[in-house]
């Protein structure tokens, strides 16, 4: 991401940061708050294509440990659950797929961990209600059906080529311009318009408007609004 745009985008999160901390002050202008859910989803979009941009899309380590963690305790749990009610019932194809041991899925790579996951909460939807007396219910399926994608996320993904480098940079300057535009068209008419009302939240708006140097040479100059 080019220098400018980077204080450009701290500034973003900066007003978005300050709206969230006053939330009371402003919910109940009903225009704000479709604006301000739009600019998160213009800010969360933004970082998103900066990562492909740069070829950064790798999750962080300590955040993929934690998710990794977590999905291979659920995905356990409901392994030694149907493999307990295979074995009690005799199906031997499913006794098979599940009767594994505890440091199964920790031996296997990233995408291994994540596809045994998913194969796991597939079998457990097929037998649901088969397993109701392990207490396994609907809920607990659907919940290492999320953590799993969330694990996915934090994996390492292919390399990016270059042409898919240049369609991010390309994309995030759009994403930028219709970022400018909903806060400089939209948010900063209505936060303008509780000035009379509360001139302090305008105050605090307005300095979380400014766009500050954070140590980089940028083309806008320090503390100036965009």
């Amino acid at each position: 991401m080019i220098k400018s745009f980077w204080n450009k985008l701290m500034m973003y999160k900066a007003v978005l940061d300050y709206l969230k901390s006053v939330s009371d002050r402003w919910s109940q202008v009903a225009d704000l708050v479709a604006d301000v859910g739009a600019m998160e989803a213009l800010v969360d979009e933004i970082d998103q294509t900066n990562r492909h941009a740069s070829g950064d899309i790798r999750g962080k380590t300590d955040q993929k440990d934690v998710e990794q963690k977590k999905v291979i305790g659920m995905a356990n749990r409901i392994a030694f659950s149907l493999a307990a009610m295979a074995a009690r019932t005799g199906n031997n194809d499913l006794l098979m797929k599940t009767d594994f041991p505890v440091s199964h899925l920790e031996k296997q790579r990233d995408l291994e961990q994540a596809n045994t996951a998913d194969e796991m909460a597939s079998l457990a939807r097929e037998h649901l209600e088969a397993l109701a007396s392990a207490n396994i219910t609907e809920a607990d399926v659907v919940a290492l059906e999320e953590q799993t994608q969330r694990y996915r996320a934090c994996l390492p993904a292919n390399r990016v080529s270059v042409a898919e480098r240049k369609a991010a940079n390309k994309k995030l300057k759009g994403l930028f311009v219709k970022a400018d535009q909903l806060l400089k068209k939209q948010i900063d008419k209505l936060a303008v318009s509780l000035e009379s009302t509360d001139p302090d939240f305008y105050e605090g708006y307005k300095n979380a408007r400014i766009i500050v140097d954070y140590g980089t040479r940028h083309e806008q100059p320090a503390g100036q609004s965009a």
